[in-house]
């Protein structure tokens, strides 16, 4: 099977459709494009990662900076990653799960 076009990131009761040259902000700011529920600071900054498909990769990099909580995927805690369906990220208090859109 090839790479897929676009990821669905699934979120509490959302589901965010990443498409190739888009980049979607995680945070708990008015405007991130996943909104993370409010935090004690020792869980992050307001602006925790930013996830990015470039070409057909999905790339997850961590805004937080140390001694912030770091952004872990599937159990380890990343700087940048290359996603794949089925990784689930941890972003303060939130789990997000990475999923293949269909075709």
């Amino acid at each position: 099977m090839g790479s897929p076009n676009a990821y669905v990131l699934l979120h509490r009761d959302s589901r965010v459709i990443v498409r190739p040259g888009v980049v979607l902000l995680a945070g708990s700011t008015p405007d991130s494009d996943i909104l993370l529920p409010e935090a004690p600071p020792e869980l992050g900054p307001p602006r925790m990662a930013r996830f990015i498909q470039e070409n057909a990769e999905l790339w997850l990099e961590s805004l937080s900076a140390p001694p912030a909580a770091p952004v872990y995927v599937n159990g380890e805690p990343i700087e940048r990653v290359r996603l794949e369906p089925g990784d689930r990220v941890l972003l303060g208090l939130t789990i997000v799960k990475v999923l293949q859109a269909d075709a």
